[in-house]
């Protein structure tokens, strides 16, 4: 195990860590296409792994979300770990270097050394970062939760439609001829009878007016936890319904049988509330739906209006007096989006094999990488560097000079004692870089809250991909993919990455500075990859693990949160109505519709 000692243990670990992880998504999609439901799942479409109520599936989603985000932290910190060791120099890159007058970062993460590594070393880091990508924008969005929303029948009728009065379909309004709406088996009547049926039942409530509008005709509002309403209405002549029949109310004879038989129902409408869906009320009268062109809801009084050419006077104007709304919670389901996370698989698998193939190339290369600060004191002490011999005053400011650096530091010079903060060994420009990326995530996340707290407050939202969140409607939006949707919502995943990675090198850098100001304190074994005498392994990098594993669950954390703030939301849309008998359910698929 000489050749893997020291860090090489660590990458070797890391890398059988990251097969394992991608073993473990490879098994599930597997299982998603071939094994839930009886298998036959396509690639390009997805497998329902659970479906009930809101809450539970919810719940189910935020854990999911944190194993997600805990496998992808896994694979990715394995791969950061591979990258920062395929930029480590060799002493053969750090003697290029200081023959250019120039400078390279050891036991850091530093681009900065890109000029004089070897072109293979920069083309595996850079498809450690191309794989990188897509894991940021598509591995949460691989498990989607779908929110139903519930299609529902609204009706109009008179208050002794629930004392157990006569009504037939078509309503008493019904000028047409809506032949299939006459068969008492049809789903119209099926769904009627039911309401009807059902009203005594708890899961009625009475609402006013206006309450009533507020819930079933504002179409940026979801159906998710009501389905029907009885709209109880009357005449402003204080016309009885017993005279409701089709004789009296409809001024052409349409053929009816059925023309002189009372009919406590006055309207029948079928809506499905998703975008573009049509709502109770428009004002259109070029509109040709039952509520536009036939009648006109009045929001704000209740008040119908009729089309004076259909109907006849006394039934012109009437009211809506109160509403009976249907509390119903429709299921969401939670998916597993097989193409998206085929993606995950591909970037995985190409990061395990990078990773392998990482670990061969430097553990038996033929010169040895300098990984540590000790590895590179350990080498120096071999073997001096005749570029910088005898300049023991050397310090980061003398490598900035404009001047000719053999001018300015040939000659001898006294030391001076000055106090230095740890910050002093970050590059200045790397400051910079960094207040702009974590800046820019803080501006960010203020652009993404302030609109969110225009539509719902801070108490009213809820953690987790919850129905009660108010959603983002963009026009530009409504022509995206899945695919697309899910890149847009986890882009910031990938800006708080980079943030990470920023955060990750200015501590590694502080604390490399740390360790090499230690060793002119006291006597201190150094800390190499291949130890000699009394000089200590070293299973990590530079970074300590009591920084190292804090900054990783942080950053795992973040993006677990994130993942719970901005996300894709699926709504279908759903259309439910109880079969007389068994209550049992049955989901039909629909469209908008009168009777």
């Amino acid at each position: 195990m000489k050749k893997l000692s020291g860090w090489r243990k660590t990458a070797l670990y890391l890398a059988i860590l990251a097969t394992i992880l991608t073993t473990f998504l490879v098994t599930a999609l597997i299982i998603s296409l071939h094994v839930i439901s009886g298998g036959g799942a396509s690639i390009f479409g997805e497998t329902a792994i659970l479906s009930g109520s809101c809450d539970r599936v919810s719940r189910a989603n935020l854990w999911i979300h944190l194993a997600i985000n805990v496998i992808g932290t896994g694979v990715l910190g394995s791969s950061n770990f591979f990258m920062q060791v395929l930029v480590a120099p060799t002493r053969h890159d750090v003697d290029r270097a200081h023959a250019s007058k120039r400078w390279v970062e050891i036991g850091v993460h530093s681009i900065h050394n890109f000029r004089f590594l070897s072109k293979r070393r920069i083309f595996l880091w850079a498809l450690f970062s191309l794989t990188s990508i897509p894991l940021h924008l598509v591995f949460n969005g691989s498990v989607l939760e779908s929110k139903a929303t519930n299609g529902f029948v609204a009706i109009m009728v008179s208050e002794t439609f629930l004392n157990d009065a006569r009504f037939t379909l078509p309503s008493v309004t019904t000028s047409s001829n809506y032949t299939h709406a006459l068969n008492s088996e049809s789903t119209p009547n099926k769904t009627i009878r039911s309401i009807k049926s059902s009203l005594n039942e708890e899961s009625w409530e009475r609402l006013e007016f206006q309450d009533c509008m507020r819930r079933y005709n504002d179409l940026e509002v979801l159906m998710l936890n009501h389905r029907h309403v009885v709209m109880v209405m009357s005449n402003q002549n204080n016309t009885p319904s017993s005279q409701w029949t089709r004789a009296n109310v409809v001024k052409e004879d349409n053929g009816w049988d059925d023309q002189d038989a009372p009919n406590s129902l006055w309207f029948a409408g079928r809506y499905n509330r998703f975008k573009n869906s049509r709502g109770l009320i428009t004002n259109s009268t070029n509109n040709n739906t039952v509520l536009g062109y036939y009648m006109q809801l009045d929001p704000d009084t209740g008040a119908i209006y009729m089309n004076e050419t259909k109907y006849e006077p006394a039934f012109r104007t009437m009211k809506v007096d109160y509403c009976l709304s249907e509390i119903f919670h429709a299921p969401c389901r939670l998916s597993i989006v097989n193409p998206l996370l085929l993606i995950v698989c591909i970037m995985c698998i190409s990061k395990c094999l990078l990773c392998s193939y990482t670990l061969k190339v430097r553990s038996w290369s033929t010169e040895e990488p300098l990984m540590t600060v000790g590895d590179a004191i350990s080498s120096f002490i071999a073997k001096p560097d005749t570029c910088t011999k005898g300049i023991c005053t050397l310090d980061a400011e003398d490598l900035h000079m404009k001047l000719d650096p053999e001018r300015a530091l040939g000659s001898s010079r006294p030391w001076k004692k000055k106090q230095v903060l740890a910050g002093n060994a970050v590059n200045p420009g790397i400051w910079i870089l960094s207040y702009m990326l974590i800046g820019s995530l803080l501006v960010l996340g203020g652009l993404l809250l302030a609109p969110a707290l225009q539509t719902q407050s801070l108490r009213e939202s809820r953690f987790a991909h919850h129905q009660k969140n108010a959603d983002v409607n963009d026009v530009g939006l409504k022509s995206a993919s899945l695919l697309g949707l899910t890149m847009i919502s986890n882009t910031p995943q990938l800006l708080l990455s980079l943030c990470y990675m920023t955060l990750n090198g200015l501590t590694t850098r502080m604390l490399a500075e740390l360790e090499w100001a230690s060793y002119a304190i006291s006597f201190k074994a150094l800390r190499v990859t291949n130890p000699r005498g009394d000089q200590r392994s070293t299973y990590r990098l530079q970074l300590p693990y009591r920084w190292s594993i804090p900054l990783l669950a942080i950053s795992s954390i973040l993006h677990w949160v994130y993942s719970n703030c901005f996300y894709l939301s699926n709504y279908e849309c759903k259309w439910f109505h109880a079969v007389s008998g068994n209550g049992n359910k049955r989901l039909d698929s629909s469209i908008d519709n009168s009777y």
